[in-house]
């Protein structure tokens, strides 16, 4: 199964830090709308009850789009696992949910192009290793 979404917010914008605690950022908020409504856009999606492998690909874009020199891949899993928790996608993002999963930029082949993220949902068969 193949999710797009808008490219997460990084793992250390999610939540704004003050003396009362943290509350989550505005710009994760906006995230969190954009990417209800393009998953919403694409159509329903099953619920994924057993293991999974799950890939987040970002393709290029410009700098001002996506700046593979200052983004950190890995910063990205979060927000994505969280929406597809969130809304239904996953069943969970915990280690016997997801034992499998990595990311992957691809170079940009036009940089006039905006980034593009999307997300590869795979079952993971029975004997499969990771």
């Amino acid at each position: 199964m193949r999710i797009e979404l808008p490219i997460p917010t990084s793992t250390n914008d999610l939540y704004e830090h003050s003396a009362r605690g943290g509350r989550i950022s505005a710009g994760y908020t906006e995230w969190q709308l954009k990417a209800n409504q393009k998953i919403a856009e694409q159509g329903s999606f099953k619920l994924w009850e057993v293991p999974v492998e799950f890939t987040l690909f970002v393709y290029g874009g410009t700098k001002t789009s996506f700046d593979p020199d200052r983004r950190d891949m890995d910063n990205l899993l979060k927000a994505a696992l969280d929406k597809l928790t969130d809304r239904g996608i996953l069943r969970g993002d915990t280690a016997r949910m997801i034992p499998k999963g990595h990311w992957e930029f691809i170079e940009a082949t036009d940089a006039t192009q905006p980034a593009r993220c999307w997300v590869e949902i795979r079952e993971i068969t029975q004997g499969e290793t990771c």
